[in-house]
């Protein structure tokens, strides 16, 4: 007995299967976290190590090579790339995927610890972690200001930030604006000269007189007493008063620097709408929750206010979860309105309510069950996994249509009972439909299987599309069959064509007729159409990495030069400020300011509630934005924390870092002056101005001064010592630990001649100025040094003016040959355009391995090698519409496509399938070749029609791009529609002539053969 024979006698049981998905559908979607994007395994470990104050040059030959060398060790590594830069070394260490990547962190946190001896004692220790897609994403942004920032920063500080970072599944929690707390011990040169004083040795002192130790415990009387030595300072007047010397008159701190309580050297500021504030941004984890976390961080500021300062105000500026909402939202509504626009298709094809009602049950039971496996799979409830249910809205009730069209067919036209017919009816189509649903579902099969990023973006879509047609194929052999055989009526002849359809059948009978009579025109009209389209649509359409999405906010970054003070970016600040200002669409603002850079975050509302789009709206300010002096300028559609990354990132490499900049520079003016491309930016720009401190070492002998003396009086002096980690003495006063620092005012530390002017004590305790043993040279650093696998590498980045990112790939390779490069350099892409790369490699390598799958299934079904070529042959034929709808909408080639084309391979050979199946059915009957051939095309026209249009139009409101974020989207759905419509018209003309000619063909074959091999018998 059949699945369906089953579905049929036991209706009860059928019907509580189907409760039972939905049950359990609806537990597993409320169970399912919530976010915009998956979460994705990136095999990538960073190292951080600081050096406060260092130069790039001392940077990657002390820190940044020796933790290079150490990683030799570690195996699976795919490419190791470095930063030094001022104060900081940064290597990513990317592996292969695949691995285990939190037991590689281990393996490089433990070589690290291996040479943690070797590096300079006053950098930190290097801060190994593993980089995790989902993770650092930022999750909500809040402002906080108020008449007194000193009372802010402390608020911020001491306890908004601790109780954001206790939420569950916050990663990190950052200020900007909020320089820490110092008491800095404010030296005069000159006086600490005058009583035989050195920095160093202040500190010291300082160091020894502040301390807290165990004294252990004291028995006495019976009991244990807890002893303490309570050394450690709590006040300013205990510094001041710190008594230094007392031989004959007591020496206090007080008396020789000056004790202040004041914060660190702002690096960076921060301000909303014109109005200075600090501003806090909360990063969820890998496995946070970013829905949850934004409810928990509401919670606890509205907890917060009660404890605020005095005319303290927060505010949110940026609320990621609603981001989210809106996009899934916007989703949902597309999937709905996409069902409701399949149903009409249904109810004008069937004229029959019933009959269009039961098919429209397929798709909620359908979808509900689907979420039973995502869950299983530990999916989240994304844009891309909703994107893998909503593109499938029309689809997945086309396996019920050909279900219940045949059944009816066996009413009507074999008029058998309805019970009977709809069991023999499901029956005769069940190979056909499960080989349609295998087809759909193993195209995204080896998207599961190929490691690399394509993976990591659509793991998720393809489990919604396989899991959705697995449930899309149970209902359909279980509840169809049911339902049809308790519902319909023998009376109601749903097969009816009507003037319109009657019409479009009777122009495609006679455009087959000709096709027949004219078999190798049809074949060559199509095949020239193909060749021309891939010809011209690849020419006539840019590329894209992931289309940008339209949530209301955007970045504008001005880069500045190096060397500039926070006062001098501020005003830089203020120039892009007013720009910004007096755009109409402006809503509100927020201005990061740091010494190298000028972030202004913009919010300009939702999509609904304007007439431009945020892009225009970036082209619009962007001209008056880049005529600012001395910026680079770059506009990213996202809120952002500090410089973006260019759309394409171009890194020459060469074992002589004069030769890679020699050629950058060259590509770099080359490209500057092409159309199309805009924002370049060189990792060669000049660094900061150096006052470099050349010691003369025979002085130094002559006056009895150790070099690492002399460097340590002068660091102390401008940096503040001691800086080391674990070294530098602290104050703890209620929740607060405030670093103490022995250095130079702020006014002392604002001119060379200061540098020149510190007093160093000599060997017979006299005292003589730097400038008696050392001069200061004036030079430029270099802004960083970088490296890719320990190879010197200088990349140039450029953003996409226009010309797609193929073209200004094509533009800088262009520029790189024309440089006449030397032997041995070569060079890379990076970023976006890496990514890019390896992932169009990636899905190309799905694509083969699904049109082989295909093949394998066909073949397996028709029991034949020749007949799934034929209809394999629907797949090239929607590239002709695929490439026509990009061209036509304007719409950029991107993954999203592409992941669109491979699930237009496992569809369009559906309708293939439909037609090749009864053609051979027909003919096991008895019927010549050229009749079953026009036989399945007329029988086969409504189906094919009503399954193509219901896919179509269930994703026409995906295309139309309605909606937050439905820019990720519309151009898949638009690849798609184009695709299998075009596929479709040119499936029912072409596919037929190929079937006769591979048959006609065969059978000649066989008959030459046949006569070979009779006279050789005879």
């Amino acid at each position: 007995m059949s699945l369906a024979g089953i579905a049929i006698r036991r209706p009860v049981a059928t019907t509580m299967l189907m409760i039972s998905m939905i049950f359990l559908g609806i537990i597993s979607m409320i169970s399912m976290k919530s976010e915009l994007l998956p979460n994705m395994n990136i095999p990538l470990v960073i190292v951080n190590t600081t050096w406060q104050g260092a130069v790039p040059q001392d940077v990657e030959s002390q820190i940044t090579k020796k933790i290079e060398d150490t990683l030799s060790n570690v195996d699976g590594i795919k490419q190791i790339r470095s930063t030094s830069a001022f104060g900081r070394s940064q290597v990513l260490i990317e592996f292969d995927y695949g691995v285990d990547i939190n037991m590689k962190k281990g393996d490089v946190q433990k070589e690290i610890d291996s040479i943690r001896g070797d590096l300079p004692a006053s950098a930190n220790i290097p801060d190994v972690q593993k980089r995790e897609a989902g993770s650092g994403n930022l999750t909500m942004m809040i402002n906080v200001s108020g008449p007194n920032m000193s009372e802010v920063t402390t608020f911020v500080n001491e306890f908004m930030k601790p109780r954001f970072e206790r939420i569950k599944g916050v990663g990190v929690v950052e200020t900007s604006g909020a320089p820490e707390k110092q008491i800095q011990i404010q030296i005069d040169s000159n006086k600490l000269a005058a009583y035989d004083l050195t920095p160093v040795e202040l500190y010291g002192m300082i160091r020894n007189a502040s301390i807290n130790l165990p004294l252990g415990v004291i028995k006495t009387g019976g009991k244990e007493i807890v002893a303490r030595y309570m050394g450690e300072f709590n006040y300013l007047d205990d510094f001041k008063n710190m008594i230094i010397r007392s031989n004959g008159k007591t020496l206090r701190l007080g008396d020789v620097a000056k004790v202040v309580l004041t914060t660190e050297d702002p690096e960076d500021s921060t301000e909303m709408n014109g109005r200075q504030a600090v501003s806090i941004s909360i990063e969820k984890s890998a496995d946070g929750n970013t829905l949850e976390i934004a409810d928990a961080a509401k919670k606890s500021l509205k907890e917060m206010q009660a404890y605020l300062p005095p005319g303290v105000k927060t505010q949110i500026v940026m609320d990621y979860s609603k981001d989210i909402n809106s996009a899934i939202s916007g989703v949902k509504g597309n999937a709905v309105t996409g069902l409701i626009l399949a149903t009409i298709v249904l109810m004008l094809f069937l004229k029959n309510v019933r009959a269009t009602l039961l098919i429209s049950l397929a798709l909620p039971i359908a979808i509900m069950f689907t979420f039973v496996f995502l869950a299983s799979q530990g999916v989240t409830i994304n844009v891309i996994s909703l994107m893998g249910l909503s593109i499938g809205v029309g689809m997945l009730t086309d396996n019920s249509v050909v279900v219940i069209d045949n059944i009816y067919r066996h009413i009507t036209e074999l008029k058998k009972p309805v019970m009977e017919a709809a069991e023999d009816g499901a029956t005769e189509v069940t190979v056909a439909i499960i080989a349609s649903a295998l087809t759909t579902m193993v195209v995204f099969i080896p998207i599961l299987f190929i490691p690399g990023i394509a993976r990591e973006i659509f793991r998720d879509m393809a489990l919604s599309i396989i899991f959705s047609n697995v449930a899309a194929l149970i209902v359909s052999l279980t509840l169809m069959p049911m339902v049809a055989s308790r519902f319909l009526k023998a009376n109601v002849d749903i097969t009816s064509e009507g003037k319109v359809f009657g019409k479009v059948k009777s122009i495609y009978l006679k455009i087959i007729t000709w096709a027949i009579k004219n078999k190798i025109k049809t074949v060559v009209i199509a095949f020239g159409a193909f060749v021309a389209t891939m010809i011209i649509g690849p020419a006539m359409t840019k590329t894209q990495f992931i289309p940008d999405q339209d949530f209301g906010k955007y970045g504008v970054i001005l880069e500045l030069q190096k060397g500039l003070t926070l006062e001098s970016a501020e005003k830089v600040a203020k120039k892009a400020e007013a720009i910004i200002k007096k755009d109409p669409d402006t809503k509100s603002y927020i201005v990061l300011a740091s010494k190298d850079t000028v972030v202004v975050n913009v919010d300009i509302g939702d999509k609904g509630e304007r007439k431009k789009s945020m892009f225009k709206i970036m082209d619009d300010v962007r001209p008056e934005l880049a005529q600012i002096p001395g910026v680079r300028l770059n506009i990213k559609p996202d809120f952002q924390s500090g410089g973006g990354d260019r759309d394409v990132e171009f890194r020459i490499q060469a074992d002589n870092l004069e030769t890679a900049e020699k050629i950058a520079k060259e590509v770099q003016e080359k490209i500057k002056k092409v159309p199309g491309i805009i924002d370049v930016k060189s990792s060669m720009d000049p660094g900061n101005e150096e006052a470099r401190v050349v010691i003369d070492r025979d002085k130094l002998r002559a006056y009895g001064i150790n070099p690492y003396e002399l460097g340590q009086t002068i660091s102390y002096a401008f940096l503040g010592g001691n800086r080391a980690q674990g070294q530098t003495v602290s104050v703890k006063t209620g929740t607060e630990e405030i670093d103490v620092l022995v250095r130079l005012a702020d006014k002392d530390r604002r001119k060379i001649s200061n540098l020149e002017q510190l007093n160093v004590r000599t060997a017979d305790g006299k005292f003589i100025k730097v400038s008696d043993v050392a001069k200061i040279v004036m030079a430029e650093g270099a802004s960083e040094i970088n490296k890719v696998d320990k190879i010197y590498s200088v990349s140039i980045g450029a953003n996409d003016g226009g010309i797609g990112l193929g073209g200004v790939q094509s533009a800088i390779v262009k520029a790189f040959k024309e440089s006449n490069p030397p032997k041995g350099v070569t060079y890379s892409w990076g970023g976006m355009s890496q990514m890019f790369g390896e992932a169009i490699v990636q899905m190309g390598a799905a694509l083969a391995i699904s049109i082989f799958l295909i093949y394998a299934i066909l073949a397996a079904q028709f029991e034949n090698f020749m007949l799934p070529f034929i209809i394999i042959g629907s797949v090239p034929l929607s590239l002709i519409g695929v490439y026509s709808g990009l061209i036509l909408t304007g719409q950029p080639f991107d993954l999203m496509v592409m992941i669109g084309i491979i699930m237009l391979a496992g569809t369009v050979v559906n309708n293939a399938i439909v037609l090749i199946d009864f053609i051979k059915i027909l003919r096991e009957r008895g019927e010549d070749m050229y009749s079953a051939v026009l036989e399945s095309c007329r029988t086969r026209l409504r189906p094919i029609l009503m399954t193509t249009m219901t896919t179509v139009f269930g994703m026409i409101p995906l295309a139309l791009g309605f909606g937050d974020g439905a820019e990720l989207y519309s151009g898949m759905s638009i690849a798609v529609i184009f695709g299998l419509s075009f596929s479709t018209l040119l499936t029912l003309v072409v596919i037929p002539i190929l079937y006769i000619l591979t048959m006609e063909t065969q059978a000649k074959v066989s008959k030459f053969f046949g006569r070979i091999f009779k006279k050789k018998t005879v």
